[in-house]
């Protein structure tokens, strides 16, 4: 009986690993995918879509659970357009043609390119949903372009979102129903909507939109096409490369690249960053955000 046991304990341990990899194929079969390709057709009666991408033609299923967006909101099958753009969500699970989780048209698409940036809204409620550990605050928002968005806030530490008023980090209750804000969103593959972002508009532009570095000057270089900037990563200092497109703003007011001083802590905003240097396309001081706000705001009239 204790050689039978041993037998069957060795085998078990044989097949652990193979049942370990086995599940991991699993998932990495059933990760999400996405394509964006031109709609060519729809067939309600067999509920096949076919697009063409660069590569040829691909087909997709359309179950009960696929959810079709039109313009920013949900819609039926029959309100997609061909030869437009469309986005699919997608799993990779058993055989093609797969599945369509979620199906978005060109304005979605647009839509949520939109919200994902940053958009203004109103606010129209702060609520308390859940009880418990599972208790969660949730800001209901309409955007200007008519959506209404309910926007979950996370609360872990590298997912909180970004809040701002008047140029500072706030907590959420500096909030109230009726105010005039920009936010942006942050979804999930399950198109759970959190919120990423949320300020005045002056404080959104300078803060949250496009991509923001924050640190203190290392050096300038003399030919002022650029600085080192220690923003507190493990990677050392980033290069910051300056251009004639470049703006500067010290003091509250616009300024030359040359005002800056070793030491001060300055704002950058770029869109680009690779291997340790960006393209900035501003740099500012903290207390002339408003300055760096303002003329944003001037140049989008």
């Amino acid at each position: 009986m204790t050689r039978v046991l041993q037998t069957c304990l060795f085998l078990m341990l044989l097949l652990v690993p193979a049942l370990a990899q086995d599940g991991a194929k699993a998932d990495a079969a059933r990760q999400e995918a996405i394509t964006t390709a031109t709609l060519t057709a729809v067939d309600a009666a067999t509920q096949m879509l076919t697009v063409a991408r660069h590569n040829g033609a691909e087909q997709f299923r359309i179950t009960p659970k696929t959810v079709i967006m039109i313009a920013g909101e949900r819609g039926e099958l029959g309100a997609l357009k061909l030869d437009e753009k469309v986005r699919v969500f997608y799993l990779k699970e058993g055989e093609a043609p797969y599945a369509a989780r979620r199906i978005l048209d060109a304005a979605t698409v647009a839509v949520l390119d939109a919200e994902r940036e940053g958009v203004a809204a109103t606010i129209e409620a702060i609520e308390q949903r859940g009880e418990g550990a599972e208790q969660r605050s949730v800001v209901v928002v309409r955007t200007a372009q008519g959506q209404r968005r309910e926007l979950v806030v996370r609360t872990e530490a590298a997912q909180q979102p970004l809040l701002l008023k008047d140029g500072q980090p706030v907590a959420l209750a500096a909030f109230k129903t009726g105010d005039q804000v920009t936010v942006s969103v942050r979804r999930t593959s399950g198109n759970v909507l959190y919120l990423r972002a949320l300020g005045d508009s002056a404080s959104y532009t300078a803060f949250a939109a496009m991509k923001t570095l924050r640190g203190k000057v290392v050096s300038l270089a003399e030919d002022r096409q650029s600085l080192s900037l220690d923003a507190g990563g493990d990677a050392g200092p980033v290069t910051v490369n300056l251009t004639n497109a470049t703006s500067f703003y010290r003091g509250g007011k616009a300024a030359e690249a040359g005002a800056f001083e070793v030491g001060e802590e300055v704002v950058v905003k770029f869109q680009e960053r690779s291997k340790g240097v960006v393209q900035a396309r501003a740099v500012f001081t903290p207390e002339s955000w408003k300055a760096y706000a303002e003329a944003i705001a001037a140049q989008t009239k």
